[in-house]
Formats: structure tokens, C-alpha cells, sequence
């Protein structure tokens, strides 16, 4: 386990890589090789670092400039560095999940904003509102992560695809755009989990599609009788 002081300097070069091109894949066993690999490179065979840590970040980058920024030290400990990183990477996709996909659709949202309100007007280049993650957190919690309408789930869809568990819209059942302002909302009776294909149907029509209404017409046999 990594002291106070290790988190705080692998931490702060994090920070460093915050602007940057991050092309990492899902911690594993190939990952940690690299990641290991880059430290070494540094801290035992004295290697030059390649330009391109500068400007993307990989596991193997992050490895060399881990390994600049903490020095020569046991395998153990480099194992205890990398697994540090792999919570955070993990913590820090799913902090993203619970963001609105970024899907314009008529009610959506791109920007985040315990009675939880929702709907306060953002000004940016076209008309997007707020919403609160905390509500997307609690409706998701009580409903699941599975599309109300169709039943998909992604993480079952997507075995091993870490991006994929807890993946979905959530879809408010009243569009906060028609609301006008500030509202508190029931995060099981206002929102409702559904996937990217149910979410642009329900939004096929104006005022949108109930929920139950449009499972009907999926369910409605298609073709000749």
C-alpha cells in the first residue's frame, strides 16, 4: 500500500497529464507489463525517454515519468504504484458514467451542474441545461443499468469492457428544457435508464414517447400479418 506521500507524487504527476492525449486501455496483466517496462527504462536501464511522453499518455509513458518522478525502488513497490494508478483510472471512468453520455438529443445535456434540483440554463453556443449526477447515480441504483424499453444492458452486451459497466442514458421523462428553471426532481419517477437506440426513438416524436408506450411498438409484430 502506497504511503500519503507516494499517492501525493504520483498524484501530482497525473495532474501533469491532464491536458494530454490519454490513450490508455483498461489496466491488466499486458498493461502492467508496459507500465513496468517504462519504469525500468528509466530507473535501471537508463533509457532516454521518447518524445512522445510529452504529448500522449500510455501506460509505458506513464511508467517512465513515474519512474523519473519516484526514483529507482523494488518491483513490489513499483506493483503497488501501478495498482494505485489502476483505481484511479477505474475511479475516474466510472466518476464519467455518471455524467450524460454525450448524445444531443432534444432534452440532453452535456454539463453536470441533497434536495436535488435540476434545469438552470447554461450559456453556451446553443441552449443546454444543467442536471444534477447525483440524480443519475440514485435512479440507476433503484432501476439498473438495463434499458427499460428493450432490456440491453451493456456490461452484459460487453463482457471485460470496463467502460461498459454502469454505461447508459438516462432519459428524464419530462424534458427538463420544457420545465423553464430549477426543480426538484424524483430521481425514480422523473428519470428512467434507457440505451442509445430506445433513448433517440423516444425522442422520434414531439412531446416524446412514454416509456411503456414505446415498448409496445417494439414489441408490435413487424411486417406482412
Amino acid at each position: 500500500m502506497l504511503d500519503e506521500r507516494r499517492k501525493r507524487q504520483v498524484d501530482d504527476m497525473l495532474r501533469r497529464y491532464s491536458r494530454v492525449y490519454d490513450d490508455r486501455l483498461p489496466p491488466d496483466r499486458k498493461r502492467q507489463g508496459r507500465f513496468m517496462s517504462g519504469f525500468e527504462d528509466v530507473t535501471v536501464r537508463e533509457k532516454d525517454v521518447p518524445d512522445s511522453v510529452a504529448w500522449v499518455l500510455t501506460w509505458q509513458n506513464l511508467g517512465s515519468s513515474m519512474g523519473h518522478a519516484l526514483g529507482r525502488m523494488p518491483r513490489e513497490e513499483i506493483l503497488e504504484v501501478y495498482a494505485y494508478l489502476s483505481r484511479r483510472f477505474i475511479d475516474d471512468k466510472q466518476a464519467q458514467l455518471l455524467e450524460e453520455p454525450a448524445v444531443l438529443l432534444p432534452d440532453e445535456s452535456l454539463a453536470p451542474a441533497e434536495v436535488l434540483t435540476e434545469g438552470a440554463r447554461v450559456a453556451i453556443t446553443m441552449n443546454r441545461y444543467e442536471r444534477n449526477p447525483s440524480a443519475r447515480k440514485v435512479c440507476l441504483q433503484v432501476q439498473g443499468t438495463a434499458c427499460k424499453v428493450c432490456g440491453f444492458d451493456f456490461a452484459v452486451a460487453y463482457p471485460g469492457v470496463a467502460a461498459a459497466v454502469g454505461f447508459i442514458h438516462v432519459h428524464h421523462i419530462v424534458p427538463i428544457s420544457s420545465r423553464g428553471g430549477d426543480y426538484v426532481v424524483d430521481p425514480v419517477a422523473d428519470l428512467v435508464p434507457l440505451c442509445a437506440n430506445c433513448h433517440a426513438a423516444v425522442h422520434m416524436r414531439e412531446p416524446p414517447f412514454a416509456v411503456e408506450e414505446l415498448k409496445a411498438l417494439r414489441e408490435r409484430p413487424v411486417g406482412p400479418s
